[in-house]
């Protein structure tokens, strides 16, 4: 549901070779197909207008269910400059403003910025990366309410081509996770003392984490690749009461593949083992990971699958993490050389390891969510790179836990304009 998107400067005509072709390999990022020229940079900028609608229930209670129209906007840039031929800096900025009428304690805005430092030596690329994101969007599947949060991450790392099939590399990392103050939620004070305590519980989820990770990747065919992924992490709970602190060991087998132009697909899936360091009960291993697959059906149609599973810390106090898994598949066809018709249906599982309280008080149960979505997108191409559209789309979670199930409607109009 992206929307309104307006390139702000004339085009250029593009990186010089040596960005455009080989460094371009080992940093993809660096690929500026529709770079405007500004000065030194080479830039991506762009306004959007996004999510204009209806939402029926901004809440997610089905208690005290409350509409409201919502709208998302805000400009946004990436740029490159290039430093002679052995460096590149990259700068990365989206800001959103989220607009509720007749709810004007939920208006707030979104800031996702970066910067990235490349420096080519031969067949090696080091790099070193910054990111600050500041957002009040829903945390997750099991967060409701929206509270100001934060991610503060560093990483810095290696990577290597040798000859044309062969590329490694290795990278250290860390992020900061943190949340804003109830005083500054407005949200939070019309909930009562239940709405204050779910917030200080997310509140003990501030934490640290560092990771230290190797890939190698072998490409077989012109377009297939595949290769194997590990790690090992810690992440650091700010609370030094709450047990939380946990050590992972992830192990990832990954391939990507487009052998004709009618098939098209990646698998990043892997196993991992997390330890709780002073929770009894708090390990996991099993399976995590992504996978995709495109076909085009005919001349006229797209099928997509999409699959995912993985482990989220938990607010819970009584589980260490969910485990959150789900699916989308969506068909796209085109009517005609102008009209498009879009459809998509998907699940969300949300599961929790260790029973729980009930709201009711009268024991414990094991808690697990499952969410369904249905959309219908209607497109028109007015011109090359120019479409409108509007989305209707339905939310509903079923629970175990009765008092969290919940749905929603949201109505959408959807424009795209791009030079």
């Amino acid at each position: 549901m992206a929307a309104l998107a307006i390139w702000l400067a004339a085009p250029a005509a593009g990186l010089p070779p040596l960005f455009a072709g080989g460094a371009a390999e080992l940093d993809p990022e660096l690929k500026l197909e529709r770079s405007r020229r500004l000065g030194p940079f080479h830039v991506q900028p762009y306004f959007r207008v996004k999510q204009a609608g209806y939402d029926d229930n901004i809440f997610l209670e089905n208690d005290k269910r409350q509409g409201a129209f919502t709208a998302t906007l805000g400009p946004g840039m990436k740029a490159v400059l290039l430093a002679g031929r052995r460096a590149a800096v990259l700068v990365a900025d989206d800001l959103d403003y989220v607009y509720f009428a007749n709810t004007p304690e939920l208006n707030h805005f979104n800031n996702a910025l970066r910067a990235k430092l490349d420096l080519f030596l031969g067949r090696f690329l080091l790099y070193a990366d910054t990111r600050y994101e500041s957002s009040r969007e829903r945390l997750n599947a099991e967060v409701d309410f929206r509270v100001r949060h934060s991610v503060v991450g560093q990483a810095v790392g290696v990577k290597g081509q040798f000859g044309s099939r062969l590329n490694a590399g290795m990278q250290l990392g860390r992020q900061d996770f943190s949340f804003g103050s109830a005083a500054n939620t407005e949200e939070l004070a019309g909930g009562g003392t239940e709405r204050l305590a779910q917030f200080e519980a997310l509140r003990a989820l501030e934490r640290v984490e560092s990771e230290a990770s190797a890939f190698v990747a072998y490409r077989v065919l012109r377009k297939t690749s595949v290769g194997i992924e590990v790690s090992e992490g810690r992440a650091e709970f700010a609370d030094p009461q709450s047990q939380r602190d946990a050590r992972s060991r992830r192990t990832y087998f990954t391939m990507s593949f487009s052998p004709s132009a009618f098939l098209t697909g990646s698998v990043r899936l892997g196993r991992l083992r997390q330890e709780a360091e002073e929770r009894p009960g708090g390990h996991f291993a099993g399976a995590v990971g992504e996978a995709s697959l495109g076909c085009r059906v005919s001349s006229r149609s797209h099928a997509r699958l999409r699959y995912g599973r993985n482990v989220v810390f938990s607010v819970q106090s009584d589980n260490l993490y969910f485990i959150n898994e789900g699916w989308r598949a969506s068909y796209a066809n085109a009517i005609s050389d102008r009209w498009s018709v879009d459809l998509e249906h998907g699940q969300d599982t949300v599961d929790y390891p260790t029973p729980m309280a009930l709201p009711s008080g009268s024991g414990t149960a094991v808690r697990s969510d499952r969410i369904t979505i249905n959309a219908l997108a209607g497109l028109f191409r007015v011109q090359p790179g120019t479409r409108v559209g509007l989305r209707l789309e339905q939310w509903n979670r079923a629970s175990t836990f009765g008092l969290e199930e919940a749905r929603r409607y949201m109505l959408s109009s959807f424009v795209e304009y791009n030079y």
